[in-house]
């Protein structure tokens, strides 16, 4: 029997899996596919704007500049804790959490009114950044097994990229637009909430069978 939190159900050997042609066609690749896309833009949206959305809120360009480089430096805390988060909660659950930290990060920042908020929005926003990385492979091994782990994971890998490349460019074109990164917060943490639905709209992992025994 399978658990929630293994990271391989119903899989008992290397062989065993759903292959791509077949795992694509399913609405748990749909709901992970979006989630890794408009999780990864909301992320890089902000990273890539931060030191800017920092001065925004009426701190120095010095302390924006610190905070950035604490960001980076928590997400090596945050791939180490979200792998074993991952082995000790409902696997969807941590990915939920880790876009859910997000979330949190953008709107203390998008509110902040003093230093300490700003390292608030660090703590959060730099710790849950650093699950993506770890999360991702993690997913396509437990809702599609072994099987066809490299071009499943590949697939995924590019559709995280293009969300990546488009946050940056979103920021910069709202910030054009409107005259202020304020919207582009709220979207993202409009963004981010859809990850977390698409999360936990992917049900249980599911055994591949084959089309012939199933008719059989």
């Amino acid at each position: 029997p399978s658990e929630e939190g293994g990271l391989l159900p119903h899989a008992s050997g290397a062989e065993e899996g759903w292959p791509l042609r077949a795992a694509v066609r399913t609405p748990t690749f749909f709901w992970i596919a979006t989630a890794f896309f408009v999780g990864p833009l909301a992320q890089m949206g902000m990273l890539q704007h931060q030191v800017p959305l920092i001065v925004e809120a009426g701190i120095s360009q010095a302390v924006a500049a610190t905070a950035l480089g604490l960001t980076a430096g928590l997400g090596g805390l945050g791939k180490l804790s979200f792998g074993r988060i991952s082995e000790l909660v409902p696997f969807r659950y941590a990915i939920m959490l880790c876009f859910a930290l997000q979330a949190l990060g953008v709107l203390v920042l998008f509110n902040a009114e003093s230093i300490v908020m700003v390292w608030v929005y660090v703590c959060l926003f730099g710790f849950a950044r650093g699950g993506v990385i770890v999360l991702l492979p993690l997913a396509v091994g437990h809702f599609f097994g072994l099987a066809s782990f490299g071009v499943i994971m590949g697939t995924l890998s590019l559709i995280l990229a293009v969300g990546n490349a488009s946050g940056a460019l979103i920021s910069g074109v709202i910030y054009d637009l409107l005259g202020s990164y304020h919207y582009a917060m709220i979207a993202y943490m409009c963004l981010y909430l859809i990850a977390i639905l698409c999360i936990f709209l992917t049900g249980e992992p599911r055994q591949y069978v084959e089309p012939d025994a199933e008719s059989s």
